[in-house]
C-alpha cells in the first residue's frame, strides 16, 4: 500500500515538473503591436482602407490601388505642406485636377482664397485643386516663412496643399516637369500663380496664360467642359 501511494505522489511531482517545462518553452507575449498601442493589436490603418483612391500606411504614405504607369502624372507624387505624408497624384484618379503655382507667402490671401471659391463651387462635381507654393518670383523669391498648414486651416482652405517647389530649373520638381512637358508650350512659368488643368482621364486640356487667375470666366468655362466629359 505503501508502494503505490510513493508511486502516485512521485507521479504528480513528474506531471508538475513537465507542466512548468512546458509552459517555459512558450514564447512570452508582447504587450506592444504593431503599432505601439501595448495590446498587441496594431493601431495602425487598416491597408484596405481607402483614402479616396488610396491608402495612408502607419508609416505616414500613400499607396495606390491603381497606380500611374511611367510617363502618366499619376505616376508622380509630391510631400503634403506639413511634410508629413508623401501623396501620389493616383490618389485623384478620375478627377478633373487643376494645379496652381501660388504665393509662398501666408500674408498675400488673395490668391489662395480665390481657389478657394473654385474649389467650394466644383468640388462635388470632381474638381480638385492642387495647390504648389514656390518662391521663385519676384518679391516671393526668398522668402523664410513660407506658408504652413496652420495658416491654410486659418484662412479656410479646404483644398490639398503641398511642400513648396521649384517650378523652373535644375530643380523643377517632377510634377511642373511633367506639366510643361505636356502643355504644348513646354517654356518656363513667369507667373507665381500658374494654372494647369488636367482631366479625368490625366491628359492635360490647358495650360492658361500666365495672367489669367483663378476667378476669370475662362478657367470656370474650361472645368466645366472637362467635368461634362466622361
Amino acid at each position: 500500500m505503501l508502494f503505490f501511494r510513493t508511486l502516485s505522489v512521485s507521479a504528480i511531482a513528474l506531471s508538475l515538473a513537465l507542466l512548468a517545462c512546458s509552459d517555459s518553452a512558450r514564447p512570452p507575449v508582447s504587450n506592444t503591436g504593431p503599432g505601439g498601442g501595448g495590446s498587441g493589436i496594431s493601431s495602425s490603418p487598416d491597408a484596405t482602407t481607402k483614402v479616396d483612391a488610396a491608402t495612408e500606411t502607419d508609416a505616414g504614405v500613400y499607396t495606390c490601388t491603381d497606380a500611374g504607369v511611367a510617363g502618366e502624372i499619376y505616376a508622380i507624387s509630391a510631400r503634403n505642406l506639413a511634410n508629413t505624408i508623401n501623396v501620389p497624384l493616383c490618389a485623384y484618379r478620375d478627377k478633373v485636377l487643376l494645379f496652381a503655382s501660388t504665393p509662398v507667402s501666408c500674408g498675400d490671401k488673395g490668391d489662395y482664397l480665390a481657389l478657394q471659391d473654385l474649389y467650394a463651387q466644383y468640388a462635388n462635381l470632381g474638381l480638385v485643386v492642387l495647390a504648389f507654393p514656390s518662391s521663385q518670383f519676384g518679391a516671393e523669391a526668398g522668402v523664410a516663412e513660407p506658408i504652413t498648414q496652420v495658416c491654410a486651416d486659418q484662412i479656410g482652405l479646404a483644398y490639398p496643399l503641398f511642400q513648396p517647389v521649384d517650378v523652373n530649373g535644375a530643380k523643377t520638381h517632377p510634377v511642373y516637369f511633367w506639366l510643361k512637358a505636356n502643355s504644348g508650350v513646354n517654356e518656363d512659368i513667369v507667373s507665381g500663380n500658374q494654372l494647369f488643368l488636367v482631366g479625368k482621364h490625366g491628359l492635360e486640356r490647358k495650360r492658361f496664360p500666365p495672367t489669367t487667375r483663378a476667378d476669370d470666366p475662362e478657367v470656370q468655362s474650361e472645368i466645366q467642359v472637362a467635368l461634362a466629359e466622361p
